[in-house]
């Protein structure tokens, strides 16, 4: 009776640890798979120190994998007038929100000061722009979630 019981608590731990490792790599990258080729409106949280208002900016987001196959940002950033948003003189970062996955709505905030980031989403994922002078530049470093 020991030994069926044994085999039992064996059974169930190595179906509970293979159903969780095949869990683990479903979910992985559906942060990027979610944004795939999707047309996302950018604010920008520096505001002008003119107007003191905040510039509108649409952004074209890919989601590519990289030499190691893990996934990647790619973005296309261009205000209105065509110029790209990235000068030398300013470091940015990339907010993802992670607010609404069912309908695919994305809202992303390039900024400074993370304490600018709009309250009242949910997490966001943080990375930070390699080479801010390329507007194709590829979203090199993973800063870590966190949320608001």
């Amino acid at each position: 009776m020991s030994n069926k019981f044994l085999r039992l608590v064996i059974s169930i731990l190595f179906h509970l640890i293979f159903s969780l490792i095949l869990i683990y790599f479903s979910i992985e990258q559906v942060e990027c798979h979610y944004s795939y080729n999707n047309r996302i409106y950018v604010v920008d949280s520096l505001e002008d120190s003119a107007t003191k208002d905040f510039d509108s900016w649409l952004v074209h987001t890919n989601c590519l994998p990289d030499h190691l196959g893990l996934a990647q940002w790619q973005i296309d950033a261009y205000t209105n007038s065509g110029i790209p948003v990235y000068s030398p003189e300013k470091e940015h970062e990339l907010y993802i929100s992670q607010c609404n996955l069912q309908s695919i709505e994305w809202s992303i905030l390039i900024t400074r000061h993370p304490e600018m980031v709009t309250p009242g989403y949910s997490c966001y994922t943080r990375y930070s722009l390699g080479n801010p002078r390329n507007p194709y530049d590829t979203l090199t470093e993973f800063l870590g979630t966190y949320c608001i």
